[in-house]
């Protein structure tokens, strides 16, 4: 019996096993049919795009869109209107923030060097007066009346506009104390010299004649003075363009020569040109902003006149009234100094280490205010009042700009101890 029910289950397997072989036939034809259709229906997966054509579609897009700001900003700054298609005209105004333009003009002027000395020399031109000795009237040939160009004695400023001018003692001849002179003016005025006052110091001197409205020329600080710095040598018929190359300047001859002192003048101006002997006496040295720095003397130095201001002063106040031929008064310390700024390599250990200062050399002149004072041989005066001597200002400068009889206090160094002390100044000797 079981034989016989495995044989028939074995049969009914192999017929289950034709009928699905015969459904799978079926089932592939049905396929089949359906993959020779393939152009209205596709199962296929469509492809992928790589990372790279991403990346370069990406990029091609900013681009583009850096570009379009580009040109609308540019159209929107060049007009206001622009043309849409298919929709006109648009006015960009109503849409944007109104535009404000502020315009600002700067007034800058520039002058050559060339055009500026051609303005100084117009400018000054006017302001110098040249010196002769007066011709005698009673001369009848016509030609020995003229002042003519090889008889100038020498140059002057006009100071005042009434009449006083500044010159050189150079010019004129000390000796002959009867000598006339007078002063021509650049339109030919002919003026008599009334008074002649000296400065004991400089060799400055004075001169008055009789005028008015007269321009009057600028006097330079010592403060726009400066080495490097072009000037001008003008006289009324030359010119010269040069530059200062020394200040504080004296010739020097020997070791002596560093010895200076308050009564002897020791501070010219030297110029980088040395060639000035076709140049008269007294010719004055001005800047390019029209101001008197000096004038030049016959050994081709020039007298600054930035330390003329006491002498101004007394001028305008005294020189009505003072006789011909006299004297200012300048003042007297009476003692001789080194100027340890420009003493370089001193050993005394005393004053090795001081790089600034008078150092008073030999004892004070008798009865003078230095001696007076107690001032000794190797004193190191470091201040006059509250003003420190420096490179820039010695001792003649700060005693100089004081009258005779002022009292000053002078700070000095001693053997290494820091004292004050009082002195009145006297008055240089004539």
């Amino acid at each position: 019996m079981k034989q016989k029910k495995i044989k028939q289950n074995i049969k009914k397997g192999e017929n289950l096993s034709k009928d699905f072989i015969q459904r799978g036939l079926k089932s592939g034809e049905v396929i089949k049919r359906i993959y020779q259709k393939r152009e209205n229906v596709t199962f296929q997966k469509p492809p992928s795009m790589s990372k790279k054509i991403i990346l370069i579609v990406i990029v091609l897009a900013i681009i583009l869109g850096i570009i379009s700001g580009l040109i609308g900003g540019f159209l929107i700054l060049v007009s206001r209107r622009v043309v849409l298609p298919f929709k006109g005209e648009i006015n960009l105004d109503q849409y944007l923030p109104k535009r404000e333009m502020t315009v600002e003009t700067i007034k800058n002027v520039t002058v050559t060097p060339d055009v500026r000395v051609s303005e100084v020399v117009k400018e000054v031109r006017p302001q110098i007066v040249t010196i002769y000795q007066k011709k005698k009237e009673e001369n009848k040939d016509i030609l020995k009346q003229i002042y003519q160009p090889d008889e100038i004695l020498g140059e002057g400023l006009i100071l005042t506009s009434d009449g006083w001018l500044i010159s050189l003692k150079e010019v004129i001849n000390l000796e002959d104390e009867k000598a006339e002179y007078v002063a021509i003016d650049s339109e030919g005025n002919v003026y008599p010299i009334k008074k002649i006052i000296f400065d004991p110091l400089t060799d400055i001197i004075f001169l008055k004649i009789k005028a008015k409205d007269l321009p009057v020329v600028k006097l330079a600080q010592k403060e726009e003075i400066k080495i490097g710095q072009e000037v001008l040598l003008l006289s009324s018929t030359e010119m010269k363009r040069t530059e200062i190359s020394q200040m504080n300047y004296f010739p020097y001859k020997d070791e002596r020569s560093r010895i200076k002192s308050i009564e002897k003048f020791s501070d010219f101006l030297k110029l980088s040109d040395n060639n000035l002997n076709n140049f008269p006496q007294a010719t004055p040295l001005v800047n390019l902003s029209s101001a008197l720095v000096g004038l030049k003397t016959k050994e081709n130095l020039i007298v600054p006149t930035f330390y003329l201001r006491n002498l101004i002063t007394q001028v305008l106040k005294k020189g009505d009234k003072l006789p011909d031929r006299t004297y200012l008064q300048r003042p007297s310390l009476g003692v001789n100094y080194l100027d340890l700024a420009k003493c370089f390599g001193i050993a005394d250990k005393r004053f090795k280490d001081l790089k600034e200062g008078a150092l008073v050399y030999g004892s004070p002149k008798k009865n003078s205010p230095a001696q007076k004072s107690g001032l000794r041989s190797g004193d190191v005066i470091l201040k006059v009042n509250q003003d420190n001597l420096s490179q820039g200002n010695n001792l003649s400068e700060l005693i100089w700009q004081y009258e005779p009889g002022s009292t000053l206090e002078l700070t000095i160094s001693r053997r290494g101890e820091t004292k004050k002390i009082k002195v009145v100044l006297d008055k240089i000797k004539e």
